[in-house]
């Protein structure tokens, strides 16, 4: 029986060539997101930076010469094994911020090198390079941090003690003999002295922004026609320069825009009280419905006990009183009170000072206002009783620092109180060169001499 052939059909060969491009698309989107994905790649290990230290002293103690002291020799000298024995010490200072990674010990070995290097422990700080000697040395502290076998004449000799250095600090090592067969190395005050060598990852402070002004965008200019302005490119990135902290808001009753609310606050509503003004807060209107009255005293007054935090004579658990129980002055002029439920309120100011028109206020044309007191209003008698009545400065005339009245006196008003003197005038008008001070006319005249 012969053999069948089989030959592709339109779909096999569809899906063939699907499969075929689907693994070349695949190796294709690995390939990019291995470019792009900073996880799908070998970082590269830290830098790391180096630090080098010379001992801050180091010397050797000798079992033979138990007081004696060989701070100032050149050499360190390492022997005995108990016949006798001589150890030498080194102290070094470490004064880094980061993360240490390895630290070595490089000695040099100047002669009389050994077949079997001394170990090397950690110790004690305490001790002075001058004053060290066999029976006040510092004992070592646990066992070898590490050790050397054959040391050559003339070499340098690595001793691994990243164990014990760790961080910033005083580090002391003791090179003790492990055999009979001693060794030498240069000291700090020999030509080739001891380097402690430190690896470490810098710790850098935090960065401090640096402030790159935030770029104002202009539309590009049309072809054929001059640019109005330079088209800035924005930065592509770092940091940007915050917006202006917006202009503080005043609190209510700071009529001066001092940001305090104080008896300054007071006189400014006091002169302005029963006025139409459109100058809202700077006249005392802290309510801002166009007139100076008592509602704007009621603002002030409680901005005050607030920012001077004075405590009412009441129990603190009482509840303020609103502004409609002192009466709220309708478009018409008509004042109207508001009723209270039950409760436990604070009680009224034991008394308000009064508006200077309840005594007749002299208007820029001569005549004079009253003004009604407020119902539920207790005025405050003037301590003492006036005597006078302070002229306003609309019935002042000055003329070279000379004042004139110009208004009469009125019916039922107290007699007018002295004319205010001249203004003290800055000496530097009168001199050369000459200041930019304005002149005002209630400023005093020139000072004459006598001669």
């Amino acid at each position: 029986m012969g053999s069948k052939r089989y030959y592709p059909t339109l779909l096999t060969l569809a899906g063939i060539i699907i499969l075929t491009a689907g693994v070349i698309a695949g190796k294709a989107l690995v390939s990019t997101g291995t470019r792009f994905n900073p996880f799908a790649q070998t970082l590269p290990m830290p830098l790391l930076s180096e630090l080098s230290v010379k001992p801050v002293a180091d010397t050797y103690a000798s079992q033979t010469s138990q007081t004696e002291n060989f701070g100032s020799d050149p050499v360190l000298v390492v022997s005995g094994k108990g016949n006798p024995d001589r150890e030498s010490y080194l102290k070094f200072d470490i004064k880094l911020a980061g993360e240490i990674y390895n630290a070595n010990l490089k000695m040099f070995v100047p002669e009389n090198g050994t077949l079997d290097g001394p170990e090397i422990y950690a110790a004690g700080s305490n001790w002075s390079e001058t004053e060290l000697n066999f029976l006040n040395k510092p004992p070592v502290s646990g066992s070898a941090v590490d050790n050397r076998g054959f040391i050559g004449s003339g070499e340098w000799v690595n001793y691994n003690v990243s164990a014990v250095v760790k961080s910033s600090g005083l580090y002391t090592f003791v090179l003790k003999a492990t055999s009979f067969d001693g060794v030498i190395f240069s000291s700090r005050e020999g030509l080739n002295p001891p380097v402690l060598t430190v690896n470490y990852l810098p710790k850098y402070p935090s960065p401090t922004p640096t402030c790159v002004p935030k770029p104002t965008l202009c539309p590009p200019p049309l072809a054929g026609t001059p640019a109005t302005c330079p088209y800035p490119i924005p930065p592509p990135g770092g940091w940007f320069c915050p917006e202006k902290s917006p202009t503080p808001t005043l609190p209510q009753g700071d009529a001066d825009e001092d940001g305090k609310v104080d008896g300054r606050d007071y006189v400014i509503w006091l002169l302005h009280y029963i006025q139409n003004t459109a100058n809202s807060h700077k006249h005392g209107d802290f309510n801002n419905d166009g007139i100076v009255d008592g509602l704007d005293y009621v603002i002030w007054l409680k901005q005050y006990l607030i920012m001077h935090q004075i405590t009412p004579t009441s129990s603190p658990s009482c509840i303020p009183l609103p502004d409609c129980v002192y009466g709220t002055k309708d478009e018409y002029g008509v004042i109207s009170y508001c009723d209270l439920p039950a409760g436990n309120y604070c009680p009224l100011p034991t008394c308000v000072p009064p508006p200077p028109c309840i005594y007749g206020e002299i208007q820029e044309n001569g005549s004079v206002l009253y003004c009604d007191p407020m119902p539920l209003t207790s005025y405050c008698r003037p301590t003492p009783n006036p005597t006078c009545s302070p002229i306003p400065d609309s019935c002042i005339k000055w003329e070279n620092g000379v004042p004139t009245l110009i208004c009469e006196s009125a019916m039922n008003l107290l007699p007018w109180c002295p004319l205010p003197s001249c203004t003290p005038r800055p000496a530097c008008l009168d001199t050369e060169p000459k200041c930019l001070l304005p002149e005002t006319p209630d400023m005093c005249p020139p000072a004459t001499s006598t001669s």
